[in-house]
């Protein structure tokens, strides 16, 4: 079976990243109703979201994801991809190129990711950018796009920062 490289080009877009999908995995859980005995003593003590947030994705030391027994975030996903009436995302496991979290103005922030041989997975945005019209009047309009997908999964906690989790993707996949 041959290997085929293709872009992958995303101007505006929702990571889901380590502190992202935990909270996809637990609404898969709740849906199967089989949340693990570490997560499910995480919600009792009223810590799960404490942890999720504490989840640095620049420290892969621990993961509230290891409660899961994933090998990896990619595995992760692979499990929730497959959940009846889960959002449509883009999740490929050996993607190269640059994820740029944008500021909350729309501009690049300082905060980036290199790809290499990585996983991604987001979710683009359903309205189009073209070079003579924007495709949303503002960060908060893309913002409520992404929460009207994700909230009725009833997992996010009402604080959750979804602004920081918005960025622009660059780069190609191998499928």
């Amino acid at each position: 079976m041959s290997m085929n490289s293709y872009p992958i080009h995303s101007p505006l877009c929702f990571v889901i990243d380590r502190q992202v999908a935990p909270y996809l995995c637990l609404a898969r859980d709740i849906q199967c109703k089989e949340v693990p005995p570490e997560v499910q003593a995480l919600l009792d003590e009223g810590k799960f979201h404490e942890a999720a947030a504490s989840d640095d994705i620049n420290d892969p030391s621990w993961s509230i994801l290891e409660a899961y027994e994933y090998d990896s975030i990619a595995s992760a996903f692979e499990s929730v991809m497959v959940m009846e009436g889960f959002p449509d995302l883009f999740y490929n496991s050996e993607v190269y190129g640059q994820v740029v979290y944008l500021n909350s103005d729309g501009t690049r922030s300082v905060r980036y990711e290199e790809l290499n041989d990585d996983y991604l997975c987001i979710y683009e945005a359903d309205n189009e950018v073209t070079p003579f019209k924007a495709a949303y009047a503002n960060m908060d309009a893309f913002i409520e796009e992404v929460k009207s997908v994700f909230v009725p999964l009833e997992v996010f906690p009402d604080d959750f920062d979804w602004a920081a989790h918005v960025a622009l993707v660059d780069g190609t996949y191998t499928s």
